[in-house]
């Protein structure tokens, strides 16, 4: 599609099935994309699970995620440099890494629903989970060594004993830290937007009592910044976007 949104060309035609959540390989021409089947019943339509599938740009061939046809995952996201596709498996199942080529499981967490972020040259991967022991018993960030599958905690000491909810990881594209979403009081829904950096000193880049924040996306030179936010008795993921700068 032209920028006036003219001379659009389809890549791929759903049909009556649904696709989604679509993520661009940040070196191949291929896009990762969700395709849940249409099961129509007594004339009225529902949808399968989500299964993730690569659609090449080139040919136009399509393959699937998953080793398993009967699997499904929600979510799917590449790594920094397209070599792991991250997403979550559902209840219970909790996320999982796999090689992007073998399609060979490398991680799973079945604790955590946070499809989580990568270090620019992909040596780490960072998620956010509850532990499952400790006092105060919060969300903290964790990172994982990709090639030896160690994890140890990005908020940890000072961080982790504040007793804070840290969520939603976006890691920085020239690997300066990350921002994180933080709930201060696990009483009260109103979430702050921090830059935490591998020394565990931060800075706050947005907050205030009556808001909270959802979800933030660095621009790619890593000097921007974009967040939903909403009033503490929002039931959306964002009423307003906000633009922060370095």
């Amino acid at each position: 599609m032209d920028r006036d949104g003219k001379a659009s060309n389809m890549l791929l035609d759903c049909g009556v099935d649904q696709c989604s959540n679509l993520d661009w390989n940040p070196i191949r021409d291929e896009i990762l994309f969700t395709i849940e089947k249409n099961i129509a019943t007594n004339s009225q339509s529902s949808w399968d699970f989500p299964s993730p599938q690569i659609l090449n740009l080139v040919d136009g061939s399509t393959q699937p995620v998953l080793k398993d046809p009967l699997s499904y995952a929600y979510d799917p996201v590449w790594s920094s440099n397209g070599q792991w596709i991250t997403f979550w498996r559902g209840e219970n199942l909790g996320i999982e890494i796999v090689h992007a080529l073998s399609k060979e499981t490398i991680f799973r967490d079945i604790r955590s629903d946070d499809t989580g972020c990568w270090s620019p040259n992909e040596r780490y991967f960072y998620y956010s989970k509850v532990p499952e022991e400790g006092i105060p018993i919060v969300s903290i960030i964790y990172q994982l060594e990709i090639f030896t599958v160690q994890q140890s905690f990005y908020t940890g000491s000072d961080l982790y004993e504040l007793g804070y909810n840290y969520y939603y990881p976006e890691c920085h594209p020239q690997g300066e830290g990350l921002m994180a979403v933080v709930q201060v009081d696990p009483l009260i829904p109103q979430r702050e937007l921090w830059w935490i950096n591998s020394d565990n000193s931060y800075t706050k880049v947005y907050s205030d009592f009556t808001k909270m924040v959802t979800q933030f996306k660095w621009s790619p030179d890593g000097r921007q910044g974009i967040f939903l936010r909403d009033t503490l008795a929002g039931l959306a993921d964002g009423a307003e976007i906000g633009v922060w700068t370095a």
